[in-house]
């Protein structure tokens, strides 16, 4: 069996040379390789790759950006393109991408022939510290997050800080959302070390991304398949994964993950000071740092009801009830927490009178 923290992770320093990297993890025993780009990356991420002898070769295949096209539809048309260039259960898929590209072309590529390998190259730092990694691949339905999906292992995972360059302020702030998450739930030094470093003006990307993966991959070899201790990783998601869902389906629009999870971890933070001990102070610092980093999400009171319908829906949730990770100190976390309802509301009503929304 494949272990989800069994593939390999490389991280591209300045002396290294990406393309062979992405050759020496992948072999070369493939009929065919095929490269899945969106419609942003292949602008402004192909030309990066696209001189490179062994990446070059493959057959690029693409797929429209956005969170609104992580879907099965977006399935079909790879397994079309897959398709009708006849590649068979020994051909490659990558993935050159963020977090959309990374989960909907690991699982179109898991389902594919019963499925076919791929590897992923993270171009966003949500991507390289966090989606690209961990084994899960999967579609969001209903405009609920990540409904369809199963555990994957890519063959590898490539990282290149120099994609990093594409990316507008925004995404390099997504991102930075899940970094001070892996802090929070696991390293006391790294939240210390990070929280108070604006993503735009960071030029140590190797170190911080390699923190992340660090701590995100010693955590998934504990517990591959979220049967305990990776529930941790889904500090500030249940509220985050509700917030993206509520969003999208009242405008349309996708909202950045990371400002999701930022508005949940506000949240969730709130419930671990009234129901794991978290000090007040802590508390207080914690908040602070997500409220001064992270434009807050136009919510309202009346949001409140879909919100505990979108968490009634969430995977973690056992029993009929709404499980929670909820943090002791900075640094280290309870999972499998409940909360009764009128405790999440108050947690909420404390996200909206910090940002002025209610």
């Amino acid at each position: 069996m494949n272990i989800p923290g069994n593939c390999q992770i490389r991280i591209c320093s300045e002396q290294d040379s990406f393309s062979d990297l992405v050759e020496s993890c992948a072999g070369k025993d493939w009929s065919r390789v095929f490269l899945l780009v969106d419609s942003n990356t292949r602008r402004h991420c192909l030309p990066l790759v696209g001189q490179m002898e062994w990446l070059g070769a493959a057959r690029v295949i693409g797929m429209q950006a956005g969170e609104d096209h992580k879907n099965l539809e977006t399935c079909v048309s790879i397994w079309n393109q897959l398709s009708e260039a006849g590649a068979g259960r020994d051909a490659l898929l990558i993935n050159l991408g963020g977090g959309v590209v990374c989960d909907t072309g690991g699982f179109a590529a898991s389902a594919y022939k019963r499925g076919i390998p791929f590897i992923n190259i993270p171009t966003s730092l949500l991507a390289m510290v966090d989606a690209a990694l961990g084994g899960k691949v999967g579609v969001d339905h209903m405009h609920l997050k990540n409904q369809i999906g199963l555990f994957s292992v890519p063959r590898c995972v490539v990282i290149n800080p120099v994609f990093l360059g594409t990316l507008p302020e925004e995404h390099l702030d997504s991102g930075y959302a899940e970094v001070l998450k892996h802090g929070l739930i696991a390293d006391a030094e790294y939240w210390e070390h990070w929280k108070d470093r604006r993503p735009a003006a960071l030029r140590e990307w190797e170190v911080l991304i390699r923190g992340s993966v660090e701590i995100k991959e010693r955590i998934v070899r504990m517990d591959p398949y979220e049967s305990g201790p990776r529930k941790a990783l889904n500090f500030g998601h249940t509220f985050g994964h509700a917030i993206e869902s509520l969003w999208l389906s009242k405008t349309g629009n996708p909202l950045h993950h990371g400002r999701a999870v930022a508005a949940g971890m506000i949240c969730e933070t709130w419930l671990s000071h009234q129901k794991a001990g978290l000090p007040a102070e802590e508390l207080e610092g914690i908040v602070t740092v997500l409220h001064r980093e992270f434009q807050p999400v136009p919510l309202h009171g009346d949001d409140l009801d879909r919100l505990l319908i979108l968490m009634d829906q969430d995977k973690k949730n056992r029993g009929g009830e709404v499980r929670f990770t909820l943090i002791r100190r900075i640094g280290s976390c309870e999972t499998d927490r409940t909360c009764h309802r009128s405790l999440v509301a108050e947690s909420f009503e404390y996200y909206l009178k910090l940002k002025g929304n209610a």
